[in-house]
């Protein structure tokens, strides 16, 4: 993984200085799965039995930008301050194509006792690797913990170790997809000036 970034103010506004961060990220995740399973009744001849490589590349870039619009400078009634936060990121996966996600976010105080705030956004989220290779899927069932035999008439529970037979199932199938979400969230902060410490 590696990531490049610059950062810092860019203009300088009545209510402060404007800034912006901008960058580029390029990633490679892999996942190899070899598995060699003992046979023939648990003798010591084995086999391969399960041999799967799966990769993905992405490319990404961004940008964030904080605009402050109203400040202790430029401050009004009902704009003590205001503030703007923009953000974008594209990402190109070398398995699912490009995808572009915004989000926004404001900070409004209209007073000295109010701060509002809201954000709005898009998500992406690929599956993993492990997800998305039918062949990562796993098989597991007990042996014979007591004398190493595996005779399928031993008791479901053994009576020397407590084992018991377990199957289990680990993994997904191939052509699931992305989630994708729109994300938005309000909040508000009060802090009357009559009540010392109660916020």
């Amino acid at each position: 993984n590696a990531v490049a970034r610059v950062e810092g103010p860019v203009a300088q506004l009545p209510a402060g200085a404007m800034r912006v961060s901008l960058g580029g990220e390029y990633a490679v995740h892999d996942h190899k799965l070899w598995l060699n399973q003992n046979i023939r009744n648990y003798t010591n001849t084995f086999q391969t039995v399960r041999d799967t490589f799966v990769e993905r590349k992405i490319s990404s870039g961004f940008v964030e930008t904080f605009v402050p619009l109203f400040g202790p400078d430029n401050a009004r009634a009902g704009l003590q301050r205001l503030d703007l936060s923009l953000a974008v990121r594209y990402d190109d996966y070398s398995d699912f194509g490009g995808t572009t996600n915004p989000k926004i976010g404001v900070t409004w105080k209209p007073s000295n006792s109010l701060d509002v705030r809201g954000t709005w956004g898009k998500a992406f989220r690929a599956p993993t690797l492990t997800e998305t290779n039918p062949q990562t899927i796993s098989l597991v069932t007990r042996q014979n913990v007591a004398n190493g035999s595996g005779d399928p008439s031993l008791p479901i529970t053994d009576p020397l170790t407590g084992s018991t037979y377990m199957f289990q199932r680990i993994g997904n199938t191939a052509g699931l997809q992305p989630e994708t979400a729109e994300v938005w969230s309000v909040g508000l902060d009060y802090e009357p000036a009559r009540v010392e410490g109660l916020r």
